[in-house]
């Protein structure tokens, strides 16, 4: 059951991380940027479940701490799309003060 949600969560990270079927150059970086931020927030909030979860838990089970390696997994997918949103948005304001447009 776990491994099916898990699945289906991927699945949905890679519907968003999806390319852009967008020509213009200044849209396709707003839905780049728009995509990873959405990615990242998922991963860093899904991190921040696990973590609520784990705390109302007693510390010393296994399922714990399963649960709380998952949730590091997460936070760090998290902090793996950053860099990527940071980039794509810093695209979009070199797009938008294009002198020659």
């Amino acid at each position: 059951m776990a491994i099916a949600v898990l699945i289906g969560i991927a699945a949905f990270l890679c519907l968003l991380l999806a390319p852009s079927s967008v020509d213009d150059a200044l849209a396709a970086a707003r839905e780049k940027s728009r995509r990873y931020r959405s990615a990242a927030l998922i991963c860093f909030s899904i991190a921040v479940l696990i973590y609520t979860v784990v705390a109302t838990v007693a510390l010393s089970t296994p399922l714990s701490n399963r649960l709380a390696s998952l949730g590091v997994a997460w936070w760090l997918a998290g902090c793996a799309l950053v860099p990527f949103a940071a980039y794509h948005a810093w695209r979009t304001a070199q797009l938008d003060s294009d002198p020659y447009e």
